[in-house]
């Protein structure tokens, strides 16, 4: 598309070179990426324009996300940017099924719309993109990359890893290297997670996060290493692996042909059942439990217990959960559009 192009410097999907006005545009590094301030050359100002939000887009995305306070590129400031968006932000893929193009859009600024304007949430992709962007615009410095979801996760066999359909980001803060995360769902972390291997964070009730570092057995290289994101529900259990990624970094071309997989393929269950998590948080402002939907069953739960499962009978008890739980009021279009 022309976004990708102006986006990436002139070359498009696929590589094509094109020129505008008899000048070639190069393609950009990735510090245009991951030091904003550093990019004061006219090229790379135009690579940033349309991945970075404008300051208006900023409030208004505080604002949705219920944010207040002055912003500093810290752990602190990090960690409280998450839990707003975490509380407010549901991943869901609704609009695969409740909406009339049954679509995924990826890019920055649809998904600025679908989550700021209509109130929305997204599934991985686009919180992510979301979330990233916004970081980037307020001055934090970080890169995006792809994971692989674990097999275990779809009912599979434990060890194995499936092809990239995830997505995290990358953020520096002084010396130390941050995952984050905002669009795994009910099982995603919680807090940024320092790049390094058996460091215990807290989730929601008695759940447990870590990483760690090693090889994947299906893999050929031996010295290939992998960072493993696994989690549990107490201490007593063993770990479940999540997801696997390393730093490799990736743009959005990549993450359009991850999404066109996850939102049109028949072997995956995004497009073949309704999905949603949101993660609710105490007086405190602590994440003390989630709401999640699964096809037509919802469950309330707190601090890791289920307190109230809710079945719908109909469509019209499933959009009203909907509203009820994640905080989706659907348009009496977008309803219709699960009948096709």
């Amino acid at each position: 598309s022309s976004g990708i192009n102006a986006e990436y410097g002139g070359f498009g999907l696929f590589g094509e070179e094109r020129k505008n006005n008899e000048q070639q545009l190069p393609l950009y590094s990735s510090l245009c990426i991951i030091e904003p301030n550093q990019a004061t050359n006219q090229h790379c100002k135009q690579a940033l324009k349309g991945i970075m939000y404008s300051e208006t887009q900023i409030e208004q995305y505080l604002q949705r996300i219920g944010y207040k306070g002055s912003i500093s590129n810290d752990f602190p400031t990090l960690t409280k940017l998450i839990h707003h968006h975490l509380s407010t932000v549901p991943f869901e893929n609704l609009d695969i099924h409740y909406s009339t193009h049954h679509t995924i859009n990826v890019e920055p600024q649809a998904v600025f719309h679908k989550i700021v304007e209509r109130k929305h949430g997204g599934y991985c992709m686009e919180n992510n993109t979301g979330f990233s962007t916004l970081l980037k615009s307020v001055g934090f410095v970080l890169y995006t990359g792809a994971a692989r979801v674990a097999a275990v996760q779809n009912g599979g066999p434990k060890g194995v890893f499936l092809g990239h359909s995830h997505m995290v980001s990358f953020v520096t803060i002084e010396d130390s290297i941050y995952v984050v995360d905002v669009g795994f769902g009910g099982n995603g972390m919680i807090y940024p997670m320092l790049l390094k291997e058996n460091i215990v964070t807290k989730g929601v009730g008695k759940q447990e996060f870590r990483l760690i570092e090693q090889k994947i057995d299906s893999f050929i290289d031996p010295h290939q290493k992998f960072w493993i994101f696994q989690y549990r529900f107490d201490s007593s259990e063993d770990w479940t692996d999540c997801y696997a990624f390393n730093r490799t970094e990736f743009a959005l071309p990549d993450y359009k042909i991850m999404s066109f997989f996850t939102s049109t393929s028949p072997d995956i269950f995004f497009t073949q059942t309704l999905v949603g998590s949101l993660i609710t948080f105490n007086e405190k402002f602590e994440p003390s439990g989630k709401n999640t939907l699964f096809d037509k069953t919802f469950k309330i739960q707190k601090n890791g217990e289920i307190v109230e499962i809710f079945t719908a009978k109909t469509e019209k008890e499933r959009v009203e959960l909907t509203e009820r739980l994640l905080g989706i009021k659907l348009t009496e279009e977008e309803a219709a559009g699960i009948k096709g």
